[in-house]
């Protein structure tokens, strides 16, 4: 069953979230998430076209999960870290995704792609026009790998 990013914030352990915040991304900014998550909650899902994609990425120096949208069948990869939140919880999860790591697991890292220009939306669309303003090259579409 595809569930959306929504239902599982709502049915989330905060605890469990920030200790995978914490493991994963050295990361213990706990009140900020914790104040994301009240957002999070408040807020209505808007539908969108994009599915929320998981995947472990390893290098010679360093592994982490990539987070990242894809629509239908499509190969492109879309970063969603500028898009609005009411959006990201409208996404669906991908059913791989939802196989291979826990309602937690999904919500910390997406919490971290969510957040990676900022922990309000204002700053994060401020920072969105901040790139688009200054480098007319920027392109912030999909991209293939």
């Amino acid at each position: 069953m595809s569930t959306n990013f929504k239902e599982l914030v709502i049915a989330c352990d905060p605890e469990t979230v920030f200790e995978c915040l914490s493991s994963d991304y050295d990361d213990d900014r706990i009140r900020a998430y914790a104040e994301v998550i009240d957002k999070l909650l408040d807020l209505e899902p808007i539908k969108s076209e994009y599915i929320i994609c998981l995947q472990e990425v390893e290098s010679e120096d360093e592994f982490y999960t990539e987070v990242f949208g894809v629509k239908n069948s499509c190969d492109l990869k879309w970063s969603l870290s500028m898009m609005k939140w009411s959006e990201w919880l409208g996404m669906k999860i991908h059913e791989t995704s939802q196989a291979i790591y826990t309602k937690d697991q999904i919500i910390c890292h997406c919490l971290w792609e969510m957040t990676f220009y900022g922990f309000d939306e204002k700053t994060i669309e401020d920072t969105k026009n901040d790139i688009l303003r200054d480098d007319e090259d920027f392109n912030i579409e999909g991209y293939e790998e």
